[in-house]
């Protein structure tokens, strides 16, 4: 919130007085010749004191004739993708229905509460294992789904949106929750990337 002007001159102390506490050990370790990267920092905003500004900082060792003269700071501004984030956290968890996310490999990246809550397995317990072994591996009638015919596996390889109304999941008790869900690929360009499933009971 300074113009150019007013900072130059200015210690870094002076500048950030209420963050340098944080980034003093940081400078000292730049100015022994350590580059410290992507360092995340937060202060209230200089028009709305509310709301948080965030940056990621990077300091390294600014070096004249093999002399270390002084620490250069590289700093991005991430508010705007910090907000999105918080966001995207407050409706994940807070939503009644259960989500979850694949990776290109069909293994679980990503599960909210209510998918936890409605499972009976924790994240901890489902993260980088396969949904489909563990979950959706039979019907409601106990038969077998093999992988060939698992539809949500299918959004993954065929990139395609599905709508089932009507399928079962396993708990981790081992009892059959019935579920409606929506699956939809994650795509980077042309790659997909994983899977999002949303389903209810």
């Amino acid at each position: 919130g300074r113009s150019v002007e007013e900072c130059v001159g200015l210690t870094a102390s002076e500048l950030a007085p209420d963050l340098w506490p944080l980034l003093e050990e940081v400078y000292r370790r730049s100015l022994a010749g350590e580059t410290v990267s992507n360092i995340e920092v937060s202060k209230p905003h200089a028009a709305d004191p509310l709301r948080l500004r965030h940056w990621l900082a990077s300091y390294y060792p600014v070096h004249v004739d093999g002399e270390i003269i002084g620490v250069g700071n590289v700093v991005v501004d991430i508010t705007e993708q910090k907000e999105a984030e918080e966001f995207r956290a407050v409706v994940m968890d807070n939503m009644a229905e259960g989500l979850y996310a694949l990776d290109a490999d069909g293994l679980v990246t990503y599960v909210n509460p209510a998918a936890a809550s409605m499972l009976g397995w924790s994240e901890q317990e489902l993260l980088g294992r396969s949904m489909h072994d563990i979950v959706h591996f039979q019907r409601a009638d106990g038969t077998k789904v093999p992988a060939e015919e698992c539809a949500l596996l299918q959004v993954r390889t065929r990139g395609q949106s599905i709508r089932i109304l009507d399928d079962a999941y396993t708990r981790k008790d081992g009892s059959i929750l019935p579920v409606a869900y929506s699956s939809a690929p994650l795509r980077s360009g042309q790659t997909i990337q994983g899977v999002a499933v949303v389903f209810r009971d």
